[in-house]
């Protein structure tokens, strides 16, 4: 089973999905998160998935990638 992201960020076509996991550190439970940034596109009537991304996607790309990075710094402050 594939674990959840705890959030998503989305600029259509490019989804940032931020996953957090938790971890046992001198004793303390912590979270350590990921991120996972994908263009969604359809062939033959099924959404389909990439980490490839064409030239106008990038600037999308930066955006969600700064918008996840502020989004685990406020998580990670709590």
């Amino acid at each position: 089973m594939k674990n959840k992201p705890e959030k998503r960020f989305r600029a259509s076509p490019v989804i940032a999905s931020i996953f957090a996991e938790g971890s046992v550190v001198n004793g303390e439970m912590v979270k350590k998160y990921s991120v996972g940034i994908d263009r969604v596109y359809k062939k033959d009537n099924k959404w389909q998935y990439t980490k490839s991304f064409r030239p106008e996607d990038l600037p999308k790309v930066a955006f969600l990638a700064k918008k996840s990075s502020r989004y685990i710094k406020r998580r990670s402050t709590k």
